[in-house]
């Protein structure tokens, strides 16, 4: 990051005309919204080396007008889109901004603190839906368990017993809920409303990010089978966590 050459030059009218490419820009180009915010990092002449010459800029797909309606488009565009094993729902583009016209935000070379300051959010966030999938898959799952009867359990009585009573599945359903209740508990050390009021180390963050994002894959590989190819709606939605993934944050002119 502290050798990217993107560039921002002041215009007379106070505004920047940013140069550079972009790349693994996840929904970088899509007609999902009117218009597209590109958060673009990028050195201003003079600035010194490294990362402290770094300034971020917000770009828009569009120029918005005086009173708020959409003008011309802006010199950006998408070169590509990259080609992935998966995630296909999620164009990861390559993006090129030609004297795009673009706001400072903050002053110049305070880039990487307001970037880190996104990004620390970002992580959180990212964190905390892997949380709140993995308790939606198991309680789908819990549900199924309880209702769907097969085979007899062990010290049951005659008749088919739910699945829940089966050992394998109380396994599976409390590995899930303990995954969850761990990455539920550290969340509650850093509530959303202190965010914004506390700088949260960027260590921290990336650690409770990196703690909490494991919950989705390990209760979707324990909510699937226990849902079962009977139940393909519910096999559905805990398999799709496999595929969820954040999307890339304050990624960089190359």
């Amino acid at each position: 990051m502290s050798v990217l050459f993107g560039r921002g030059q002041r215009a007379d009218d106070g505004t920047y005309r940013v140069s550079g490419t972009k790349i693994f820009i996840t929904f970088g180009e899509h007609d999902l919204a009117e218009n597209i915010i590109h958060l673009v990092l990028a050195r201003t002449p003079g600035a010194p080396p490294g990362t402290k010459g770094i300034s971020v800029f917000v770009v828009p797909k569009f120029l918005v007008n005086a009173d708020g309606s959409l003008g011309e488009r802006n010199s950006l565009a998408c070169l590509k889109v990259e080609h992935k094993l998966g995630i296909h729902a999620s164009p990861t583009c390559v993006m090129e901004f030609d004297n795009a016209v673009g706001n400072l935000i903050g002053d110049e070379g305070t880039g990487m603190r307001s970037m880190f300051t996104m990004m620390n959010n970002a992580r959180l966030s990212v964190g905390l839906e892997g949380v709140a999938v993995s308790e939606a898959s198991y309680q789908q799952s819990l549900a199924y368990a309880r209702d769907r009867k097969q085979g007899r359990a062990i010290s049951a009585g005659p008749g088919p017993s739910p699945i829940v009573e089966h050992v394998d599945v109380r396994l599976m359903l409390a590995t899930m809920k303990a995954y969850i209740e761990r990455c539920g508990r550290c969340s509650i050390s850093t509530p959303p409303r202190s965010i914004g009021r506390i700088r949260i180390p960027t260590p921290m963050s990336a650690l409770r990010l990196a703690t909490w994002s494991p919950c989705s894959p390990q209760s979707a590989r324990d909510g699937a089978p226990i849902s079962g190819s009977n139940s393909p709606r519910l096999v559905s939605r805990s398999t799709a966590v496999w595929f969820h993934r954040g999307d890339r944050c304050g990624s960089t002119l190359a």
